[in-house]
């Protein structure tokens, strides 16, 4: 399964950092549900935050494209409402069916990291192309995407407790 490599560093810090995000998400879930005892509510929460944080990034992309006048706009947002909208609801709508069981969580996961990673290569580092023709967002124009690991953290665990940084999935 794909992970992040610089590979996958389009050249727009902002838009990096949170493709690096969206891995770290992927795979901080991925052994959530290995290691956790609770693993639908685990499960559950863990991807809906994992929603949440790509609609926020689709919506941060979304503005960088608007802002440098990219020309390929309308197809990429065609792109991102395709999975905003009818993959990311039909795959929950089937780890709900199935109860979240950790190996229905797994495709969808592997499904997402997948899709992301054909997502940059394909059609990302498209939109860099045009940054450097345009004057770039002024810093923090940008807003952060959804959470960050703590939120995450919190979200994985029961009751709130904290955890350890080096090993926030515990």
């Amino acid at each position: 399964m794909p992970e992040w490599s610089e590979k996958y560093a389009i050249g727009v810090e902002s838009v990096d950092r949170e493709h690096e995000g969206l891995f770290s998400v992927i795979s901080k879930i991925e052994e959530a549900v290995r290691v956790n005892k609770n693993t639908a509510w685990t499960a559950e929460q863990a991807i809906l935050y994992l929603q949440r944080y790509v609609v926020r990034h689709f919506e941060d992309e979304e503005a960088l494209m608007r802002s440098v006048g990219y020309d390929g706009y309308e197809r990429h947002k065609g792109i991102h409402d395709g999975m905003r909208e009818r993959v990311l609801p039909r795959l929950q709508q089937r780890l709900a069916a199935d109860g979240y069981t950790p190996e229905t969580v797994e495709q969808l996961l592997r499904i997402c990291k997948k899709w992301l990673a054909r997502h940059i290569l394909g059609h990302d580092l498209e939109i860099a192309k045009w940054v450097p023709k345009k004057a770039p967002p002024k810093e923090g124009s940008q807003r952060k995407t959804a959470g960050s690991d703590d939120h995450l953290s919190h979200l994985l665990h029961p009751g709130g407790r904290r955890v350890s940084r080096s090993r926030p999935w515990l």
